[in-house]
């Protein structure tokens, strides 16, 4: 007798049917991201974000934003006390970018203040009667600019604007290099790339009198 079934695969991952648990949901719109997330006594936040690629902060006058009706707290760059993050947290050298800028911003869109409302509505508003003075510094919009030595500098104590560089390589390069039958030396450029993420830019917190601590957040990595 001559089977038909087909070969049982040596891999349980590779080359295996993977059913799409959640693909009925999205495909119907039953799928809940994280801007569809509603919690009792929810408040709604909203960020001002710098006009400018580089300036000083003189000041920041946040009365009328808390005056108005449905604003619950407005903060600066002052009340987080100047922590810092970045990209890779392992990577000290890369945790350079403030949470709320305190002194300066360095870049259009760099969050400058954040405000907690009643409503979403509320808290646009809201960020429109935040009054902040800056100071216009000279910027750089191209990265072979910004390290030449006369460059403005935007990122104090790092010389040229490098805020830090990656060499990496596997295995025995220079012996590749010897082999190789043809090397070509270049500069090669690429832009940022972002996937088309259904789930749009948002998180949820939730802080409970039993301790417990919930964010819900549209990211792959927390």
């Amino acid at each position: 007798m001559t089977s038909t079934s087909p070969a049982k695969s040596k891999f349980t991952i590779i080359n295996t049917h993977v059913h799409n648990v959640d693909g009925i949901a999205k495909v119907t719109g039953r799928a809940i991201y994280t801007f569809d997330v509603k919690l009792p006594g929810m408040l709604y936040g909203k960020i001002l974000r710098s006009p400018h690629p580089h300036a000083k902060i003189l000041n920041i006058d946040a009365r009328k934003a808390l005056e108005f009706p449905g604003v619950i707290g407005v903060v600066t760059g002052k009340d987080t006390l100047g922590v810092k993050q970045g990209i890779w947290r392992r990577y000290q050298d890369l945790c350079d970018e403030q949470i709320l800028t305190v002194e300066k911003v360095r870049y259009i869109g760099e969050p400058v203040a954040a405000v907690a409302a009643l409503t979403e509505e509320i808290a646009e508003q809201a960020l429109n009667l935040i009054d902040v003075e800056y100071e216009v510094l000279p910027a750089v919009f191209e990265p072979m600019e910004a390290i030449k030595k006369e460059a403005p500098e935007i990122h104090e104590g790092f010389e040229r604007n490098i805020n830090v560089t990656r060499h990496i390589e596997w295995g025995d390069v220079e012996a590749a290099f010897e082999e190789a039958d043809y090397v070509r030396e270049d500069w090669f450029k690429c832009g940022g790339q972002a996937h088309m993420c259904m789930a749009t830019r948002s998180a949820v917190s939730s802080y409970t009198p039993d301790g417990k601590h919930t964010v819900y957040h549209s990211t792959p990595a927390p």
